[in-house]
């Protein structure tokens, strides 16, 4: 009778041990499951918030190459002027100065450039599409014939047609809303 009661305190010993071990490792594993969900709702905040910060900024430096580019425009062909009040033609002011537009121009383009890599980086493959095409719509270089065919109108359309392809990538929740078509 001793040796069943040992035997029998044994088993219970045993399996008692055993269904603690079963019952850590599943809460062990329920931990590392949720531990993972959490971090993965964290990286797909942070990839929002990259996300957020590339485009508005893209956006900003896209408007202000734009304005610098028409500053170039503007400064080098001036609009003719009427000289009196006759019927004398009307004449071109002397070529100006256009050293601090140009060179607003080329740090605005440089800058428009490195947060299109940000873009690149943490943007989706229809956001840099549509960056990659207000860059090729922008002119690139002080010497750009791009100058004289700067359209302010397509420049807005292209600008929109940017925002509307983010509106999706930067929802929290992706209910497709009708405004980001």
């Amino acid at each position: 009778m001793a040796v069943i009661s040992v035997v029998a305190t044994a088993l219970v010993g045993i399996l008692g041990v055993t269904g603690t071990f079963f019952g850590s490792k599943f809460s062990v594993d329920a931990s590392i499951r949720n531990q993972d969900i959490q971090a993965s709702e964290q990286r797909a905040k942070d990839d929002r918030e990259k996300r957020s910060d590339a485009y508005l900024k893209f956006l900003d430096a896209a408007d202000r190459h734009a304005s610098a580019a028409q500053s170039v425009a503007s400064c080098r062909n001036p609009v003719p002027t009427s000289v009196g009040g006759g019927s004398e033609a009307p004449s071109t002011p002397k070529p100006l100065d256009c050293s601090r537009e140009e060179q607003n121009f080329a740090a605005s383009r440089y800058e428009l450039l490195t947060i299109k890599a940000r873009v690149f980086v943490y943007g989706s493959q229809v956001a840099v599409d549509r960056a990659t095409e207000i860059l090729d719509y922008l002119p690139n270089s002080t010497y750009d014939k791009r100058f004289a065919d700067f359209d302010a109108t397509a420049f807005s359309a292209l600008y929109t047609k940017f925002m509307l392809a983010i509106c999706g990538d930067l929802l929290a929740r992706h209910d497709d809303r009708p405004s980001c078509r």
